[in-house]
């Protein structure tokens, strides 16, 4: 595993573990530049791929020049402005961007080809958010979740794996001001949730696809910046 931070003041680094399933990890290692959050994924190929906004609301992207390897391209620029991004990957292998802009529009664009360094056009979602989140269910099709101004819950899901056509926005209840998503070993999608008090929410689906409905919300201990 790799691990991906920004500090307060916006200095990105990184670590990773010294060996597989390992509880030994490697010291902090810095990145260039200065960002105000980032997202990562792994190629089709294994290398892994960093993604990250300025305060500027510039979107960045660098990526290992091999799989493990500790040398990174440089940063490279994405066109457009945004807030908040997340990014998780087709079964075909192609990385897909899903962000939010500073008025709440939600795009997404994704890779051209698997490992490619070619991007197609952003194509904008209807609906308006805040923060979002991006997950691959069991059956392979990508799961989106946003917040909205409100603290309104939504997903939507690929139609079919590696589709462009999705579903509508479907409401989840909860009020929530931050998501993140991943998917466990049997496919299910797990979310996770601040609410406004910093409090935090755990809840998975019930099967292995979008429209499998979702089990109820678990309060973790602690509270979070919401």
């Amino acid at each position: 595993m790799d691990l991906f931070g920004v500090n307060a003041a916006g200095q990105v680094f990184h670590r990773w573990q010294a060996s597989a399933n390992s509880v030994t990890w490697s010291a902090w290692s810095g990145f260039d530049g200065s960002l105000q959050s980032v997202a990562a994924e792994a190629n089709a190929d294994g290398r892994l791929e960093l993604f990250g906004v300025n305060a500027a609301g510039q979107l960045f992207h660098r990526w290992q020049t091999s799989p493990g390897n500790g040398t990174w391209s440089g940063w490279v620029s994405f066109d457009g402005v945004v807030s908040s991004i997340a990014v998780a990957r087709n079964t075909d292998g192609r990385l897909q961007i899903f962000a939010t802009t500073p008025s709440g529009q939600v795009f997404h664009r994704s890779q051209s080809s698997p490992n490619s360094a070619t991007w197609s056009s952003w194509v904008q979602f209807d609906g308006i958010a805040r923060s979002v989140a991006a997950a691959r269910h069991g059956s392979g099709q990508l799961e989106l979740f946003v917040t909205n101004p409100a603290g309104q819950l939504f997903h939507r899901w690929q139609a079919s794996p590696n589709s462009g056509a999705w579903s509508s926005w479907t409401q989840i209840d909860g009020a929530l001001t931050q998501v993140a998503a991943e998917t466990n070993a049997d496919g299910r999608v797990e979310l996770f949730g601040v609410n406004a008090a910093g409090e935090v929410f755990s809840r998975r689906h019930l099967g292995a696809f979008g429209n499998s409905g979702f089990a109820g919300w678990v309060k973790f201990d602690g509270q979070l910046r919401p």
